[in-house]
């Protein structure tokens, strides 16, 4: 596949034509083959008394390569427990689809290990749930931890039409919506995670179909037990596309919550890395495009392209999420267009509200080449999002704003809680180009810790905001006021306000 760039002179990256068809271009052109499935150097024939069933659980048996060259309808769920110690890799020959048609069920596919077992799934490869299942693909490891885990990489693959619904399944008589929707999920504990080449589409839930503690959506979702070692250590996903992550509840609805395009959660972990997300096209996934909480601090998250037209959860949306507090969110396109402000938006997100474990520092937080693009005439909440609340996290925290242009409006440029409020922290801001409708940032704290630079910069075409105000846009007493350096060419603000 050719790698993504982003090219400011384009609205995408990716067309949305190519969105999905664009895994394809890595095919290579192969001769006809028999229809058969490959297991371990022992062919076996894909007829009516063996078929793809007979095929994975010789694979599990056994482990080696199973590859597959035709497409297969799966009546029932594909469960295979691999072996302890034994590798696997599963490939094709060209493009192959495996279809669900059972009734419904948590998944499709369900991949089981409790340790030693490297994997490896190669495509291309479509997993269809048909709306069938929650989740097209289950790689289920959360049984691993510590030095039982092993590399996992997965190229090639689409996983669509997964769909939670209520009620019970014929299978086995479990609640259909105990698990929530996600295209690919991978759970537990590895050594590297690569995803290479992935996607993930048409990703929905019911309307009432959420349950406390199971009600989200995710395209692609990598989670693990947090403050264990049952969690990937090293977790890189690139060139990737999601579309389509949401929810039947209506908008304003609390029950419409969790739809996230991509989902990381990564424990804290000595020997262990952030997590590199780059190279993805995320369209209209309700809730976060992207979500990462990975307390062990750091995480790239680089040229991403995101689009939006449909409405947000019921306390609004944030596009780019870093959970945990920093790492470096760079090089981002976001389109704004229809309902998509239907609740308040922000672009970035880098709040937090628990300390860091010992030995696991808060570091410097980095947003670069930010560009917005917003056909919608209403205005945004806030660009960039880095509340902080919690008066037992007394961290420094540092900030580096740059070259956020933003060719619609926004309330704020930033929204800062608490931050500067328990523990000092300092935001540099150089090649804003935004219109503000309100005041640089909202916050009824003190923020008196809190340093801000900024140089370079114009915040409004039309008259000076302030650059503190109340939350409901009164201005702020004089002992709430916040110092601000400005030097250079700052436009847009009301000084001294």
């Amino acid at each position: 596949m050719p790698r993504l760039s982003l090219d400011r002179s384009s609205p995408r990256l990716l067309t949305r034509r190519s969105l999905i068809g664009v895994l394809c271009a890595t095919t290579a052109t192969l001769g006809a083959r028999p229809s058969t499935v490959f297991a371990s150097g022992t062919v076996i024939l894909a007829s009516a008394e063996t078929g793809i069933h007979a095929a994975f659980e010789k694979w599990a048996r056994l482990g080696g390569e199973l590859v597959i060259d035709q497409d297969f309808t799966i009546e029932r769920p594909l469960i295979v427990s691999l072996e302890r110690g034994r590798s696997y890799s599963l490939t094709t020959l060209g493009n192959r689809k495996l279809r669900y048609a059972g009734p419904q069920f948590h998944w499709a596919v369900c991949l089981l290990s409790r340790g030693a077992t490297p994997l490896e799934i190669r495509g291309p490869l479509e997993i269809d749930g048909a709306d069938r299942v929650c989740m097209p693909l289950f790689v289920r490891f959360e049984g691993v931890s510590s030095s039982d885990r092993r590399d996992c990489t997965i190229s090639g693959l689409t996983c669509r039409n997964a769909r939670m619904i209520a009620g019970r399944s014929r299978i086995d008589g479990s609640a259909t919506n105990a698990y929530g929707a996600t295209g690919m999920m991978l759970m537990g504990g590895f050594d590297r995670l690569l995803l290479r080449d992935v996607a993930a589409t048409n990703v929905t839930r019911a309307a009432g179909a959420s349950r406390l503690g199971s009600q989200g959506c995710a395209g692609i979702a990598v989670v693990g037990q947090l403050g264990s070692t049952a969690s990937a250590r090293h977790v890189t996903i690139e060139r990737f596309a999601i579309e389509r992550v949401d929810s039947d509840d209506p908008v304003g609805s609390k029950a419409r919550a969790d739809m996230d395009g991509l989902l990381v959660f990564q424990s804290a972990e000595r020997g262990g890395s952030a997590p590199i997300v780059r190279d993805g096209h995320i369209v209209n996934a309700a809730g976060r495009a992207i979500k990462i909480f990975a307390p062990g601090g750091g995480g790239l998250t680089q040229r991403i392209e995101v689009e939006r037209s449909v409405a947000g959860p019921s306390q609004g949306a944030v596009e780019i999420a870093h959970q945990h507090g920093d790492g470096t969110i760079a090089d981002i396109m976001v389109s704004y267009s229809g309902n998509a402000h239907a609740g308040p938006t922000q672009v970035i997100g880098l709040g937090t509200n628990a300390p860091r474990s010992p030995g696991f520092a808060m570091g410097a937080a980095l947003v670069s080449n930010i560009t917005v693009r917003d056909t919608t005439r209403v205005p945004k909440r806030a660009l960039i999002a880095m509340q902080q609340f919690n008066p037992q996290d007394r961290e420094a925290r540092s900030y580096r704003i740059e070259n956020v242009v933003d060719e619609g409006t926004s309330e704020y440029f930033f929204l800062p809680g608490s931050l500067g409020e328990y523990g000092p922290a300092s935001l540099r801001i150089r090649g804003a180009r935004c219109n503000l409708r309100t005041a640089l940032f909202a916050s009824e704290d003190r923020n008196r810790a809190l340093r801000i630079d900024i140089a370079d910069s114009t915040f409004g075409r039309g008259n000076p905001v302030p650059t503190k105000v109340m939350y409901d846009r009164r201005p702020v007493a004089p002992a709430l006021r916040v110092d601000i350096d400005m030097s250079g060419t700052v436009d847009g603000l009301r000084r001294g306000t």
